[in-house]
């Protein structure tokens, strides 16, 4: 198979098969095909060190209320639209220093909204 670079995959079933310093190797079957496919996936590095990439996350986190999270957002993606997105994001709040997020919830839209919202 021939092998592709790729900067972003989409999120399916695929295994690495080749990792190296700048990037990895991963194959999968194309679902049209069934043919099996080789991606290479660069590794982006940055220039910054270590503390400023952790610096920068943190002052980038952000969190939504429980009481904000509804079934309703469950069923809704923000690729549905850009008017979702920014309302995500008005829902959302910048985390406080010192405070920590109790839960990660999945962001998969093909996961049971009903079973994601009840757990």
């Amino acid at each position: 198979a021939a092998m592709s670079t790729e900067a972003s995959l989409s999120w399916e079933p695929a295994t690495v098969v080749c990792l190296e310093a700048n990037g990895f190797a991963v194959r999968k079957r194309e679902a049209a095909s069934g043919a099996i496919e080789l991606h290479w996936v660069p590794i982006l590095r940055s220039p910054e060190g270590a503390s400023e990439l952790l610096s920068a996350a943190r002052s980038g986190l952000r969190c939504i209320e429980w009481a904000k999270i509804t079934r309703e957002l469950m069923l809704t993606s923000s690729l549905d639209s850009t008017e979702s997105a920014e309302t995500w994001f008005e829902l959302s709040r910048p985390v406080a220093q010192g405070e920590t997020i109790d839960f990660f919830m999945s962001h998969s839209w093909h996961d049971d909204a009903d079973a994601k919202f009840e757990t």
